[in-house]
């Protein structure tokens, strides 16, 4: 579907915006002569329906798409971690074969968890390993997995460009649901702004106004300090009013032993 006009940010939920829209359809027909009159199109009136059914269903693909984007990422994961593990066993093999062949070659010790850097460092590690294979053999070292490591490389840099080139705020599944939701809510606009002036005198007008926008927000009101928090006072003082203290501090008694007598 193809729009000239931008697109409306999605600031209102899709269900509040779907309800509204049937609301709105059913209160302007109540009110027909009136809307008519204040050259209100009722062929918009007319479309509310079917562009409910149809910014429903494209809703519904495009959450489709995400949740399999979801699960796309997780798999992804998963991959990268096996391949971080294949990536340690290759690099300890080669670490050992350098070393009991007496050789100066220093093989990295790779921590990088990135996708990109593991099929690079799996690459590497194939090239390492081509080129020494004599000390490879020395240790009875499978060549395969040399090839294998090569593969894993490719398959997961494709894994990788495949997923950021297919995200899915840039599907066509959102574009359609975006330019559908934009033109229901200008047209469910349009009605409101029709219906309030045809209806100025009555009190049919707060039927075409917005609830969502007038619904207090979640969370303290707005001015709501918070409580201070309570200062310790002096125990004798809470003792007096009948309030248990929060604290009892130690007293020091005077001892009840006088001690030996002074020196005659």
């Amino acid at each position: 579907m193809e729009s000239s006009q931008p697109l409306v940010p999605i600031k209102m939920p899709l269900a509040e915006l779907l309800q509204q829209a049937c609301d709105m359809h059913k209160i302007c027909y109540s009110d027909l002569e009136a809307v008519k009159k204040v050259g209100l199109d009722m062929s918009l009136v007319d479309a509310i329906p079917q562009l409910v059914l149809d910014l429903s269903k494209a809703h519904s693909d495009w959450v489709k798409v995400k949740i399999y984007s979801v699960y796309e990422g997780k798999e992804l994961k998963k991959y990268i971690a096996e391949m971080c593990k294949f990536r340690t066993d290759l690099s300890r093999s080669i670490r050992f074969a350098v070393k009991k062949a007496g050789s100066q070659l220093k093989v990295p010790y790779y921590k990088t968890r990135s996708g990109l850097e593991v099929s690079q460092h799996l690459n590497d590690l194939a090239v390492m390993g081509r080129n020494r294979k004599w000390m490879l053999e020395k240790i009875n070292f499978d060549m395969s997995t040399l090839e294998e490591a090569v593969h894993h490389s490719f398959n997961l840099s494709e894994k990788i460009f495949s997923r950021r080139r297919n995200k899915p705020i840039h599907s066509k599944e959102r574009k359609a649901r975006d330019e559908l939701y934009s033109k229901l809510y200008r047209i469910v606009e349009e009605i409101r702004i029709c219906g309030k002036f045809a209806m100025r005198h009555s009190r049919r007008r707060k039927l075409y106004a917005n609830s969502y926008w007038r619904r207090p927000k979640r969370g303290r009101p707005r001015g709501f300090a918070s409580p201070k928090p309570k200062k310790r006072g002096n125990v004798q003082t809470a003792a007096l009013k009948g309030v248990k203290p929060m604290y009892q501090p130690s007293v020091v008694t005077k001892s009840t032993n006088p001690g030996p007598p002074p020196d005659s």
